[in-house]
């Protein structure tokens, strides 16, 4: 799981480096750029609840196959969009292609983890963005500098073509690799699937169908003010996903200007590398203390503040890689502790429909901020001001989140709430 989801991070690694070349050769404009990201969260945001309930009844095991297979196809094919249409079309069907992946991970771990680890468990998950931050802005750096020109090919190019090769070729490999749960993992003991399925606790029956579900989900304002919240942080991790390798460049001096675009790489893995360790750092914590709301509260204001600080450090590197690890330290942070919130209170197809339903709404968020901030730069601004928006868009998250389990009495970890 945990490579399945880096694969995903490296894309959008890949996209940012990509845009370093992509844009002088093709001629589009930052626009293009911003809408190109976008389009990709119109396709995912549209099937991700439907390719979420097609996993929960056809199995994860194959279903993840299907995605990664038909996502690195998508990927490959980007390497050969000349026009602005055929970018964001393909954007659009990369979206597609990829729904209902992360809300299968994630409820893969309740399958496996009782709920006294499910923060942990789903930082180890959801590490797999800062791993892909870490290895691929290196990765993208080298491709960029060395294979520029290798088979008539831009750089950027093959970006796309290794990128997407390797989605394939992981896609192939997840059958020989992953189970469904534990009660058809065929590397257990029958004594040891009894004991660890003992330790999940019991299994909801009385969840409704996968019609009946959706229903319920669609209904539940619990379920949308969670969506909100996630749209809010998302809205600022996919600020830094897509636009670190621009904003490093345009802070000047030796961290930005003038630098080559391997040193740039080697260089956007510092805040991925940090941001790892504080997410890993921050969920033991919260599950060994029993209140992983305070944690929440402090890792989504932390990225906050970093974000806002980096419209402060332009023509100031050191401040603003300083900043830039702030903000992905605590943009990364919040992610597994905020999912512990949906996957205690939902179960079985329940649980399904509404972790599609908040990733799809709050995935939105990743649409609006490459557009958000195009637009914003677009009409003068500099980049630093945009990330301000994006971080005061992270704090409203955190203080969503903080009211919504403070009004209803409950923490992740109480695992209560509606089927």
């Amino acid at each position: 799981s945990d490579v399945c989801s880096s694969d995903l991070s490296l894309d959008r690694v890949n996209l940012g480096f990509a845009k370093l070349q992509m844009l002088s050769e093709r001629g589009w404009s930052e626009a293009v750029y911003g809408l190109g990201a976008g389009c990709f969260f119109l396709g995912y945001v549209l099937f991700d609840i439907p390719s979420s309930l097609a996993s929960h009844r056809w199995g994860a095991r194959w279903w993840i196959t299907r995605i990664l297979v038909t996502r690195g196809a998508v990927v490959i094919a980007m390497a050969w969009a000349e026009t602005p249409t055929s970018f964001c079309a393909l954007r659009g069907l990369l979206g597609v292609a990829e729904a209902g992946l992360i809300p299968c991970l994630l409820l893969q771990l309740t399958r496996w983890f009782p709920a006294e680890r499910r923060s942990s468990s789903s930082a180890m998950l959801l590490c797999a963005l800062a791993v892909a931050g870490v290895v691929g802005g290196p990765f993208s750096g080298w491709v960029l500098q060395h294979l520029d020109g290798v088979g008539g090919h831009s750089g950027w190019q093959w970006l796309f073509i290794v990128g997407g090769s390797l989605s394939v070729a992981l896609g192939l490999a997840t059958p020989l690799w992953l189970d469904d749960g534990i009660a058809s993992a065929r590397w257990l003991s029958a004594d040891e699937r009894t004991a660890l399925q003992a330790r999940l606790g019991p299994v909801h029956a009385s969840a409704p169908g996968l019609r009946g579900a959706l229903g319920q989900v669609l209904a539940s304002p619990v379920v949308w003010a969670l969506a909100f919240a996630y749209f809010c942080f998302i809205f600022g991790f996919y600020g830094i996903a897509f636009w670190l390798p621009p904003l490093l460049s345009s802070l000047g001096g030796d961290t930005g200007a003038g630098t080559g675009t391997l040193q740039l790489g080697l260089l956007s893995a510092v805040p991925y590398a940090l941001g790892a360790v504080t997410m890993l750092g921050m969920t033991v914590l919260a599950d060994r203390r029993g209140q992983r709301r305070p944690f929440l509260l402090g890792a989504a204001l932390l990225g906050a503040a970093g974000l806002v600080a980096c419209g402060l450090a332009q023509g100031h590197p050191r401040l603003g890689l300083l900043a830039l690890t702030l903000a992905a330290c605590g943009c990364l942070g919040v992610l597994p502790l905020f999912w512990s919130v949906p996957t205690s209170l939902l179960h079985g197809a329940g649980a399904a429909a509404g972790v599609a339903l908040i990733n799809a709404v709050g995935n939105f968020g990743g649409f609006a901020s490459p557009i958000v901030v195009a637009g914003i730069t677009r009409h003068g601004a500099t980049l630093g001001a945009a990330f301000a928006v994006l971080g005061l868009t992270q704090a409203l998250g955190a203080v969503t989140v903080w009211q919504l389990t403070q009004a209803s009495n409950t923490d992740p970890e109480d695992g209560g709430g509606p089927e």
